[in-house]
């Protein structure tokens, strides 16, 4: 490890900590004072499917603490040691990262977490469009007559199909209110357990020997990521076929506002695929000419990396659980919901499509 690196660990260590204290601060409330454990409906953590709540909150209390402990300790561990020495990390924090990593982020995560996420997407892409819109408008050519036909060509048939109605666009805008507050009852725990995934799988693969795996990686990060790029898909198409006579896998009643919300989560899942295929395109690494202030210079690593693996990490945890919870109504509707939602395989490839960008901008050889 160079130096950043071992910056980059102290960095790690210290966020690992502050999520193991976050955790068990609330694994311990939600422990003593019962009435607000969140961990008693059963979809909040896979441990819910075998243990009480109450047992789940002690769970998390204890991974909490041993996670605060073991960072510190290895803190403490840099702290004292000189040279190349204070650059390393201790064998034994890999144990504990690999306990960390599958009692939380399997574990003790939560499927409302990629509805959150679904949701934030779908009202964020409309105010993306725009703003690419815009600028595509102002720069004039062969761009502002696309964005203009693009727009006359959904706003149209939004109106005659009714899904931009007054009404439907009126309860979306009321959903997109409470959307913050929805957030920060559902996904403040789950947030929380996904930061310290984050930082001990980070944690974990600094003290594992990864060079042979990075390096296949990185020599296969294309067709890695082209098929990361294609895990939002199948739910995508089904979203878009709610605006169609022939809806699929949709509620009995399809009020104009259901199928705007249909479209609005499926444009989140494309924007899902484009986004990971920009980990292998130019506009990956410099930011495009139509974008104001940036244009030209160099992507910083963070801002593509943070959030592919954030997403990474959230699709991982949710892998198990969500097909599980279609496998209570049968056989069939855990194949399907493994096939629709293909957290299982989209999740680690993603998770490996992140790996091979940051390689390949670090420079690293193959």
């Amino acid at each position: 490890m160079t130096t950043s690196a071992g910056g980059r660990a102290r960095w790690l260590l210290l966020l690992a900590a502050l999520a193991g204290a976050a955790v068990a601060t609330l694994g311990l409330v939600w422990l003593l004072q019962p009435d607000q454990n969140q961990f008693v409906d059963p979809e909040h953590a896979l441990l819910r499917t075998w243990l009480t709540a109450g047992q789940t909150a002690a769970v998390a209390t204890g991974v909490g603490v041993l996670g605060l402990v073991a960072a510190a300790l290895a803190l403490a561990y840099q702290r004292t040691e000189r040279g190349a020495a204070a650059r390393r990390l201790p064998g034994w924090l890999a144990v504990v990262g690999l306990v960390q990593t599958v009692t939380i982020g399997v574990g003790l995560s939560a499927v409302t977490m990629i509805a959150s996420a679904g949701y934030v997407m779908a009202f964020t892409v409309p105010v993306a469009v725009l703003f690419i819109v815009v600028q595509l408008l102002r720069r004039g050519g062969a761009g502002r007559w696309l964005a203009l036909a693009g727009v006359t060509a959904t706003v149209g048939y939004g109106l005659v199909s009714g899904i931009l109605s007054r009404e439907s666009v009126g309860n979306m805008l009321d959903l997109a209110q409470t959307l913050p507050r929805h957030l920060y009852l559902e996904t403040t725990m789950p947030f929380l357990l996904i930061a310290g995934v984050l930082a001990w799988v980070s944690l974990t693969a600094s003290v594992l020997p990864t060079e042979r795996l990075g390096s296949w990686v990185l020599r296969h990060r294309r067709a890695i990521t082209v098929l990361a790029a294609l895990g939002p898909l199948p739910y995508a198409l089904v979203r878009l076929t709610w605006l169609t006579p022939w809806p699929q896998f949709a509620p009995g009643d399809m009020p104009a506002e259901i199928r705007l919300q249909g479209l609005l989560i499926s444009a989140g899942a494309w924007a899902g695929f484009v986004l990971t295929l920009g980990l292998i395109q130019r506009w990956g690494e410099i930011f495009p000419r139509w974008m104001p202030g940036v244009a030209g210079r160099p992507v910083p690593v963070w801002f593509a990396a943070v959030p592919g693996a954030l997403v990474a990490t959230i699709l991982c945890a949710a892998a198990v659980p969500i097909v599980l919870m279609f496998l209570e109504q049968g056989v069939r509707d855990g194949l399907v919901s493994a096939l629709i939602f293909p957290f299982w395989l989209w999740g680690p490839a993603l998770a490996l499509a992140v790996w091979g960008y940051v390689l390949h901008r670090r420079g690293v050889p193959g």
